[in-house]
């Protein structure tokens, strides 16, 4: 189901007359997610789908006495995700061919027995890394990234 439906259900709004308005709602809630910090905002995550159905039931129609209380929990939701690292930073996974130390933006770490070890990071250019005792290499981080090495 698509986040707009969701919403729509929590809503209790069955018909296609307020979809923009309710639209335009979800993309403020997105957008204040994004304030708080937020780097992955997915439609297909629940509880991000659940903080923005929240955000919807508070801003959305007119005289809703519950509006406050669905805003405190959204605010509640929202920064509690903007604290986890799967909400706030992007997953870097990298590949070595066999068991070693990655050293990556100056934290080291042993790779499972699999080769594979996963960093966090914020955005940032030129992030160094370097796969056992191999060259240090350096990337910039825009997004959840794979390395093979």
């Amino acid at each position: 189901m698509a986040l707009l439906d969701d919403v729509k259900t929590s809503l209790r709004i069955t018909a296609n007359d307020y979809d923009a308005e309710i639209t335009g709602v979800i993309e403020a809630a997105k957008s204040d997610l994004d304030t708080k910090g937020l780097l992955k905002i997915e439609e297909t995550d629940d509880l991000t789908v659940y903080a923005i159905t929240l955000y919807c039931k508070g801003n959305f129609g007119y005289d809703n006495p519950e509006a406050e209380r669905f805003l405190e929990v959204y605010e509640s939701i929202a920064n509690k995700l903007s604290q986890l690292r799967e909400y706030n930073s992007y997953k870097i996974t990298i590949n070595a061919s066999e068991q070693c130390t990655v050293v990556f933006d100056g934290e080291e770490k042993e790779t499972a027995s699999s080769g594979t070890v996963i960093f966090y990071s914020r955005p940032k250019n030129q992030v160094e890394y370097k796969i056992a005792d191999g060259e240090a290499q350096y990337i910039d981080i825009t997004g959840d990234i794979t390395i093979s090495g």
